[in-house]
């Protein structure tokens, strides 16, 4: 499973992804060391985070400190293991009103470009200058999202389900994509982009 963490100093409001390795009950929350630009960060033992993570349909946070920074046999971390859990139940339907510009591959060699109108855990509403294409058309959706000073460039597999000229935009096409499997990290940033 991949685990965000982020330092709860405002100095370093930086989103770390890490993996988790395991956990003993009561006791210890285990995670892979982060790293930046391919070298492990330096985390002192006492440091605290706020730790979020997606499984199922819902996400989860809550707060902890580093136990103990580990080196051997690998760099990991023993973190405190949580008295209280947040818990946010992703519901499918959910969709916000944004305006994102996007770039959309449907395998002609000749990128799409595209304005993202509306964004959900399961898919997304476009407007475009020509038809992206048909139903059942599979694809790539790239676009950039931000939140709380992260940000990624997304580049997700979908499928149109709904193709149609627009009725307010003249020369303009409205499609409706449904999302692929997609990747945890770009999962969790999402969910967080949706539900903040």
């Amino acid at each position: 499973e991949t685990v965000q963490l982020q330092l709860t100093s405002e100095r370093d409001p930086q989103r770390h992804y890490v993996k988790l390795i395991g956990y003993a009950r009561g006791r210890s929350f285990i995670v892979t060391t982060p790293t930046q630009d391919g070298a492990y960060l330096l985390i002192r033992d006492g440091q605290g985070f706020v730790v979020r993570m997606f499984a199922g349909k819902n996400i989860y946070a809550f707060p902890a400190s580093v136990i103990r920074a580990a080196n051997t046999p690998y760099p990991h971390l023993h973190l405190t293991y949580p008295d209280e859990v947040v818990t946010r139940t992703v519901r499918r339907a959910e969709r916000v009103d944004v305006r994102l510009i996007a770039s959309v591959d449907a395998g002609t060699g000749q990128p799409i470009p595209a304005i993202v109108e509306n964004l959900s855990i399961s898919g997304a509403g476009l407007h475009s200058r020509i038809q992206i294409g048909n139903a059942g058309t599979e694809l790539k959706l790239g676009f950039k999202l931000e939140l709380d000073g992260f940000a990624r460039v997304l580049s997700l597999s979908a499928v149109v389900r709904i193709s149609q000229p627009s009725v307010t935009a003249d020369g303009q096409w409205l499609t409706g994509l449904e999302f692929l499997e997609i990747d945890p990290q770009d999962h969790l940033l999402l969910s967080g982009f949706i539900y903040r």
